[in-house]
């Protein structure tokens, strides 16, 4: 092989390293945040765009949170596919803040955790699951304040779990 071959061989090899880092970086820099979305109405639907803050419903890469001062509590019903990275139910601090969700039908997928209660005492959370099908990376249940995950009915799938 030439000593010109061998030069562009080595001159490619370079570039396409130089190459593989630049898009790597532009990757890293392009890659989306995860929002945290809130439940604005105290009783309110998943899939309804109206009833989050922003007007959007949480999608994979948000964390869903679902609490305030006043009742709070979200809906899943039949037909519904709910997805997030997170979900929260009554997590932040003084004052109290509650946080519930039903579901009666369709399914939630969490590719992180469910948080029930967390950041001060007197937060309550509960969770119903009387049908539908729940799959989530662990659950996270009373770290603080006073959580309820009851099921009467449907699917739960989850690895791990932290309770109290």
């Amino acid at each position: 092989m030439s000593a010109k071959n061998t030069n562009l061989k080595k001159m490619s090899a370079e570039n396409m390293v130089a190459n593989l880092a630049v898009a790597v970086c532009i990757g890293i820099s392009g890659a989306a945040e995860a929002s945290q979305i809130r439940l604005l109405d105290q009783n309110a639907y998943w899939d309804k765009p109206t009833a989050w803050v922003g007007g959007n419903v949480p999608t994979t890469d948000d964390y869903a949170i679902v609490e305030g001062t006043a009742y709070r509590r979200v809906f899943i019903t039949n037909e519904v596919a709910a997805v997030a990275a997170r979900l929260t139910l009554a997590t932040s601090g003084a004052p109290a803040r509650t946080g519930h969700c039903v579901m009666t039908g369709g399914s939630l997928t969490l590719s992180g955790h469910l948080l029930m209660t967390a950041g001060y005492d007197a937060n309550k959370a509960t969770f119903a699951l009387s049908d539908g099908t729940v799959n989530i990376a662990n659950g996270r249940v009373g770290q603080f304040g006073s959580a309820t995950f009851t099921q009467t009915g449907g699917t739960l799938a989850s690895p791990y779990w932290i309770i109290g």
